[in-house]
């Protein structure tokens, strides 16, 4: 290295069992460079987890595209619309008074009765008329778009919060935080990747 301003000479010190890049000059932090901390560790245990958590959601939808596609061969668009839907159909029935365990099974009752009547009124229809994939996927296409119109002109774009059979109360681990609502949402996708 040379000397001058130009010098960029990095030294390490060891602060504990954590390395530092610093300036030879000040022995402070390099602007800029990474300075590792124990909060960052927790930090990256939490993003791991959040990681897994999204994993897990994203799983479970490709698990069901890639079963409607195997049993209808429609790339089905609109399966996240009742999908969305159905979840709201399980808000509704709560907020009516129905238990967590009867709003899972109507939503589940409701997205199979939209799913058949999407497969016997259109998709066959078509299939029978000798439409293309092409045309199937067009129509998956228009059910996505009207399906998440009809939910935005009834719920509008804002959140809303059903109430949950879990604790909102978060588990420490390594850390970290998760949810018992989350560990569940973890635990359900990993029996269904083993289960198929």
């Amino acid at each position: 290295a040379r000397s001058g301003d130009l010098q960029v000479a990095i030294r390490v010190h060891q602060r504990g069992n954590l390395k530092v890049a610093a300036t030879p000059h000040t022995g402070l932090p390099i602007s800029g460079s990474p300075v590792v901390c124990w909060e960052d560790m927790d930090v990256a245990i939490q993003l791991l987890f959040n990681t897994l958590i999204g994993g897990a959601i994203n799983a479970l939808i490709g698990v069901g595209l890639q079963l409607a596609y195997s049993t209808t061969r429609v790339l089905h668009l609109a399966h996240g619309v009742v999908v969305l839907g159905a979840g709201y159909v399980a808000f509704e029935l709560q907020r009516h008074g129905a238990s967590f365990p009867v709003s899972v099974i109507g939503a589940v009752v409701v997205a199979v009765v939209v799913g058949c009547a999407m497969e016997r009124c259109v998709y066959a229809p078509m299939r029978r008329r000798g439409a293309t994939g092409l045309g199937l996927l067009l129509a998956s296409f228009a059910f996505l778009a009207i399906g998440t119109n009809l939910l935005l002109m009834r719920y509008a774009a804002g959140a809303i919060h059903p109430p949950s059979p879990f604790s909102s109360t978060p588990w420490m681990m390594g850390g970290a935080a998760m949810t018992p609502l989350q560990v569940a949402l973890l635990a359900l996708t990993a029996v269904v990747l083993v289960g198929l």
